[in-house]
């Protein structure tokens, strides 16, 4: 694991903030208070299911810092991925697709993605079916039979991206939806955007064509950028990440003077997870809930407990939000605020 210090006094503020988004994202857990060659015991931190993990330092320029994780992950098989995350190294808030772009900005993401992918896929099947030809004529039943196997997943993946969604609105949530899932690099001058293979482990080995990346200049990007987009990548305007709180580590306390901390990520229809900690004890106590309107309410679920211990139900307040914890077996409550 990486652990990111500061480079001058006054900067631990933004470094925590980084290093406790990694860790609970990575490991579940908030940062070890000082970094070492191993987590103590105290310092918590699950890889299920994580074979290895190696990282990269791929940008770290004074303004944007990108950490690249290397990770073979076993489950019924063993496989390896790679993901990535960048920092706004003036706040330590982690970029994001959803802060980068406009709504429309995610929703024409996804459709050049899927323009390419159609184009690879529609490629592939006139080489496949060039190949089966070939494989006739020469009788081979094997190779035959691998081709047959080819031409039907490139058949499937270039039908899964030509289907039509019911409505103009659904196909608008699904691009956007989309877009969110491609893994983002942001090197000096473009964005190199690349979406997950098509396949499945078990069908992988008949997947020609894998993972597509885009590589798109930022200035062909300039429409579809928000203020924030336009500030970092183009150095237009001053704008901050402001509006941002899914996916932003956000500090606060609850009862006025008890220091927690929270990673909220809000899912499809208006679903909200995450995990929140009390700064001294340091344990994980996952959240599920919805946001309805105005009001998230999110359930505290203690592992081993098959009842929900306590309920926050909050409000957005200017840049976080605040609303009150109520404990279940007391019916206490208790005041809380929270933001990046």
């Amino acid at each position: 694991m990486p652990f990111v210090k500061a480079r001058q006094p006054g900067d631990e503020t933004l470094t925590d903030k980084i290093n406790d988004l990694l860790f609970i994202r990575v490991l579940n857990g908030l940062a070890p208070r000082q970094p070492s060659a191993y987590l103590s015991g105290t310092d918590g931190g699950v890889l299920k299911g994580t074979k290895s993990q190696q990282f990269s330092v791929w940008r770290n320029d004074g303004r944007i810092l990108t950490l690249v994780f290397d990770n073979e992950g076993c489950g019924a098989y063993c496989e390896n991925y790679s993901t990535i995350y960048s920092f706004d190294a003036r706040n330590g808030q982690l970029i994001t697709p959803t802060n980068l772009f406009t709504p429309d900005g995610l929703r024409e993401l996804a459709r050049r993605m899927g323009k390419e992918q159609v184009s690879r896929y529609r490629q592939q099947l006139v080489r496949l079916n060039q190949e089966l030809k070939a494989a006739k004529t020469k009788g081979n039943a094997n190779e035959i039979a691998d081709i047959h196997d080819r031409i039907e997943l490139n058949t499937n993946c270039l039908s899964e991206k030509t289907g039509a969604a019911d409505t103009p609105a659904a196909i608008r949530a699904s691009h956007v939806q989309a877009a969110q899932s491609y893994r983002y690099e942001l090197a000096d001058k473009g964005l190199n955007v690349t979406a997950e293979r098509c396949s499945n482990h078990a069908t992988r080995a008949l997947d020609d064509v894998g993972e597509v990346t885009l590589a798109l200049p930022y200035a062909s990007l300039a429409s579809y950028l928000s203020a924030y987009g336009k500030a970092l990548l183009l150095n237009e305007g001053q704008a901050q990440v402001s509006k941002f709180i899914y996916g932003q580590l956000l500090r606060g306390t609850l009862a006025g003077k008890t220091a927690i901390t929270m990673l909220l990520e809000k899912g499809s229809d208006n679903a909200v997870s995450g995990t929140y900690f009390y700064d001294k004890f340091r344990a994980p106590i996952p959240l599920n809930g919805t946001l309805n309107g105005p009001t998230l309410e999110l359930k505290e679920q203690v592992e081993g407990k098959p009842e929900t211990e306590a309920t926050f139900v909050l409000t957005k307040s200017g840049n976080g939000f605040k609303g009150v914890w109520t404990r279940k077996a007391t019916n206490k409550q208790f005041d809380v605020r929270v933001g990046p």
